[in-house]
């Protein structure tokens, strides 16, 4: 089966439509004093109002041996790595899931369940989170419509490690052909003080965002 090309949006073009400068530089700094932001050409912009929307990146870190056994298919590259070996027809697939956005890897697991019949899915709640999230009849719920598609998922034990075709959990240990951990993430902020990160980069928020 091909692999369609990775979609490309014509961004500068659509934000100058509206009146928006679209700027291909990469932030190395910001002066929250002065407003303004520091460029890696050695350029600055000066703003009235900062809006900080970059989202995050996977945390190759985070889970021991995930880095080095696993796909993040939330990075591009490993996204189109994922798709092949899915479409090429691999027979056991591991997706992890869970930490600060638990939507997206369901979100994957349940399509290739549904749209892959000849690929078995085990998706796994990372860090046991689902039931406090969603409630027990949801995760039930979520749980059967898995099995009545020929795959599994799983919510009790904790992920401790990634290994060479397997998923260490406390307690178990699940074998599959191909290992993708969709969370979890850290912040894509480094250029923005300090002060105003998390350890792991995220911007601190109160509440109502965190919410």
């Amino acid at each position: 089966m091909a692999i369609p090309k990775t979609p490309t949006l014509p961004l500068a073009r659509l934000l100058g439509s509206v009146g928006a400068e679209a700027v291909a530089e990469r932030a190395v700094g910001a002066d929250l004093e002065q407003r303004h932001l520091l460029l890696d050409s050695g350029g600055r912009i000066e703003y009235d109002q900062l809006v900080v929307a970059t989202g995050a990146m996977a945390d190759h870190g985070r889970v021991p041996g995930s880095h080095e056994h696993a796909l993040f298919p939330c990075d591009l590259d490993d996204a189109a790595a994922f798709a092949r070996r899915v479409s090429a027809g691999i027979g056991h697939v591991a997706l992890v899931f869970g930490w600060e956005r638990p939507g997206p890897g369901l979100e994957y697991a349940a399509w290739i369940a549904a749209r892959r019949p000849g690929v078995r899915v085990t998706a796994i709640d990372g860090d046991e989170t689902m039931a406090r999230r969603f409630g027990d009849k949801v995760t039930a719920w979520i749980a059967a419509l898995f099995e009545r598609r020929g795959s599994q998922l799983v919510t009790q034990g904790a992920v401790e490690r990634i290994g060479e075709g397997i998923v260490k959990l406390e307690g178990s240990t699940i074998s599959a052909e191909l290992i993708a951990v969709v969370a979890p993430l850290r912040g894509n902020t480094e250029w923005l003080p300090r002060a105003l990160l998390d350890e792991r980069g995220m911007l601190r928020v109160d509440g109502a965002m965190a919410g």
